[in-house]
């Protein structure tokens, strides 16, 4: 993943924390955009690091836009078709588990075509688990709430890996 990737899982985390906070405060009030600081800040982090990473190979960074560009538009409609085939049939409790998922699954194809399938597997894993493991749970708004800060967890721990990992094999401005 490179810092723009990160910066997308920046702004996402803060998405599904917001989600979280309003189902646990029943609705949106001054704290769903304490999220976005979070957001910000590995945003500004991404930015800092994209200065100093070695450049791409242009044709790998097309390739990879391109299935970014698909994986996420089937992820759109699929969420768009899950939300409201749960709501016609009153299970609105399985609409933040359901976009687990289909989050989830959408890093497989990213995965394979960014060169780092481990680290999205292990993520498409974890959200799956995250999904899975949620429908044990009291239905609205504790499923939600764990659903929404464990997807943002987790998200903003594979942006700060991947921030980490790409500073320190950056290379260095030579000094003077």
């Amino acid at each position: 993943m490179n810092p723009t990737g990160a910066a997308i899982f920046g702004m996402f985390g803060a998405i599904w924390c917001a989600v979280a906070l309003a189902a646990l405060r029943g609705g949106v009030d001054v704290f769903v955009f304490l999220p976005a600081l979070i957001g910000i800040a590995i945003i500004a982090a991404a930015l800092q690091v994209s200065r100093r990473a070695a450049p791409r190979d242009p044709a790998v960074t097309r390739r990879v836009q391109r299935v970014v560009g698909i994986a996420s538009a089937i992820e759109g409609v699929a969420i768009f078709i899950a939300a409201n085939v749960l709501v016609n049939i009153g299970r609105v409790d399985l609409v933040m588990p359901a976009i687990a998922v289909i989050v989830g699954l959408h890093f497989i194809p990213i995965a394979h075509a960014s060169g780092r399938p481990a680290f999205l597997y292990v993520l498409t894993v974890l959200m799956l688990a995250l999904a899975g493991g949620s429908l044990l749970l009291p239905p609205k708004p504790v499923r939600d709430a764990v659903v929404g800060f464990g997807a943002a967890l987790l998200l903003w721990g594979a942006a700060t890996v991947t921030l980490a990992r790409l500073w320190r094999t950056a290379p260095r401005a030579s000094p003077g």
